[in-house]
């Protein structure tokens, strides 16, 4: 048994990468998945030598479902009539905030890519599988989209995860520089191809 394979990730100073780094990188990454669809970052090592180990970032419709129907049902029943926080009072206190994002969408042309990809007889199929059975049914009904999205993204997240655990993590400066990359990093994967 070989070496695992790991992704080429970018050197970069102080290990934090760059808009165009993340964008180097996920299409490398994409390129080695495309070639190899048991690639470790999709799989992990199942194979257990020492250890199995899960891949850096592969959540399964399955397991999203299980955990809406089993427990998420009553908890967002309850969560929506005793919220943590005035959701109005919030939203309008972040309402710079709000026109900051809107205006990188509306300079991004996000509405129009996102709706580009929006698949009109699977919405409402959705919205008739649902019915009044409430939110537990809906995420059921939506587990291929949401395996379709995750697939789509995989790739890109795992390398996010990947680069960011080979940061050192010694110092507060060290721990910062890693959650600050994982951010930036979730951020530039969210802009690559999502799924339909």
């Amino acid at each position: 048994m070989g070496k695992p394979k790991r992704p080429s990730i970018p050197p970069t100073p102080g290990g934090i990468l760059s808009n165009e780094q993340w964008a180097g990188l996920f299409d490398a990454v994409e390129r080695e998945v495309a070639a190899d669809p048991m690639h470790p970052l999709l799989v992990g090592h199942p194979e257990g030598n020492p250890v199995q180990i899960r891949p850096p970032w592969r959540p399964d419709s399955e397991t999203w479902a299980q955990g809406v129907s089993a427990v998420g049902a009553s908890r967002w029943e309850k969560g929506i009539q005793n919220p943590r926080a005035d959701f109005k009072s919030a939203a309008l206190a972040n309402n710079e905030g709000w026109k900051t994002g809107v205006t990188q969408a509306v300079q991004g042309d996000r509405f129009a890519k996102g709706m580009a990809n929006v698949n009109v007889d699977e919405a409402i199929q959705t919205a008739v599988t649902i019915g009044g059975a409430g939110y537990a049914a809906g995420a059921q009904a939506r587990k291929a989209k949401f395996q379709r999205k995750v697939d789509a993204i995989a790739p890109r997240m795992a390398a996010v995860v990947e680069a960011t655990r080979r940061m050192p993590a010694r110092t507060d400066q060290e721990r910062e520089a890693r959650m600050l990359n994982q951010v930036r990093g979730a951020r530039e994967a969210a802009k690559g191809p999502t799924g339909r």
